[in-house]
């Protein structure tokens, strides 16, 4: 594994998944309100840190459990600060349910320098995690500009609350943006490194393009299309 030293100038100039900071601007902050209805941003991040708790990649992300949750927080306070502007759903103000989708044509992948430099405060969650998450988003987004091109949706999360997982929660948010890209006749492209998810996916439509291991990384990569 290259040295943490060799890769945080990727997260500024490569990756945009890491590259911003994690304070969310009140614009941004207006932006997910409106698109949720809720005002504290900071209860889907908590959702997402208690379904994904046990999920493969934040385990590997995040090992220890003692302050897996409180990482998991900061990681995804940052990702819905940076998926403000994209299509951000919750199933009701209760929050059962969030997904966050990138439509046709909204799959921004850089930034400027000056705003990329500010992203290095995720540093928060740690190197060791830093690091694991940079050679992810690398290894990830390059494999998916080799397996879908636009138009095509992204599914970028879709998160339940485990008290509220399998009522039908997650189904009933991602079924009308499938269908509208079913309308339009645009793929829709997802990933997913737990294998349990595959079954609930091929329900609604998607199939496995590829499957793989990737390197120091103890879980098989899923890449599904509809």
């Amino acid at each position: 594994m290259a040295s943490t030293h060799l890769l945080l100038p990727l997260v500024v100039f490569n990756c945009y998944s890491v590259v911003r900071s994690m304070n969310m601007t009140k614009e941004e902050a207006k932006k997910i309100a409106t698109q949720t209805g809720l005002t504290d941003s900071s209860r889907c991040a908590r959702v997402c840190a208690h379904a994904f708790y046990n999920d493969p990649l934040d385990k590997y992300f995040f090992p220890d459990e003692a302050n897996r949750i409180s990482k998991q927080q900061q990681l995804y306070r940052f990702f819905l600060r940076i998926n403000a502007y994209n299509t951000i759903r919750v199933s009701s103000p209760k929050l059962e349910s969030l997904l966050v989708v990138e439509q046709p044509f909204q799959h921004r992948m850089e930034m400027s320098i000056s705003t990329s430099i500010s992203g290095l405060s995720l540093i928060r969650v740690g190197v060791a995690s830093l690091s694991k998450m940079i050679h992810y988003q690398l290894r990830t987004k390059a494999l998916r500009n080799t397996l879908v091109q636009d138009p095509y949706w992204y599914l970028a999360l879709i998160a339940t609350s485990p008290e509220h997982q399998g009522k039908g929660f997650a189904r009933a948010l991602l079924l009308p943006l499938l269908l509208e890209a079913e309308k339009n006749r645009e793929s829709f492209f997802l990933e997913t490194n737990n294998s349990r998810n595959l079954s609930f996916y091929e329900k609604l439509g998607f199939r496995i393009i590829d499957a793989h291991t990737m390197a120091k990384m103890p879980f098989i990569h899923y890449c599904m299309i509809r």
